[in-house]
């Protein structure tokens, strides 16, 4: 007579196979999670620092395309800069042709300058690309809840160059 294994009919798990694929499971999430979060964070960040990038490089290349002054036009509402961006043509005119308006996420993120005492209501940029500043202005950007490198730092130089750097959050 033929014997069939006993083995040949199981197809299951064991309890202890459960639990052991589980709290490996468990091990690996509780490790992941929070790494995915930083990256999150991260990109968040950086998304919010390329706007204002974009939106400082778009105000320089309009005010030399329509040779004459364009302005990044910082909107404040109760104190900060939670009603958006404009770009606009003319020397920092609120009431310009608006030409570009962007909104910050501002819930998620601390944006300011370095040097309050130079906070400026816009940046302006003339025919020839340069800012009406006579000195280099510093923005940051960086989340509410900051660790690590999440924070940028972003510099118009008063010849119009930008410069982007990841700085860590204690400076």
């Amino acid at each position: 007579m033929h014997t069939i294994p006993r083995h040949a009919f199981m197809r299951g798990l064991t309890l202890v196979e459960l639990m052991i694929a589980l709290a490996v499971l468990g091990i690996m999430l509780t490790i992941g999670v929070p790494a995915l979060s930083q990256v999150v964070n991260q990109n968040r960040l950086t998304s919010q620092a390329n706007l204002f990038v974009g939106l400082v490089t778009l105000t320089r290349s309009e005010a030399v395309k329509r040779r004459t002054d364009v302005s990044l036009i910082f909107v404040h509402e109760s104190g900060n800069w939670t009603g958006g961006l404009q770009v606009r043509e003319g020397a920092n005119n609120p009431n310009g042709t608006l030409i570009r308006q962007a909104q910050l996420a501002n819930d998620f993120f601390a944006f300011g300058v370095i040097d309050a005492a130079n906070l400026p209501a816009a940046i302006s940029f003339n025919a020839v690309g340069q800012t009406d500043n006579s000195i280099s202005i510093t923005f940051y950007f960086q989340h509410n809840d900051c660790k690590g490198d999440l924070r940028r730092e972003i510099t118009v130089s008063p010849l119009g160059n930008l410069q982007m750097e990841r700085k860590s959050c204690a400076t």
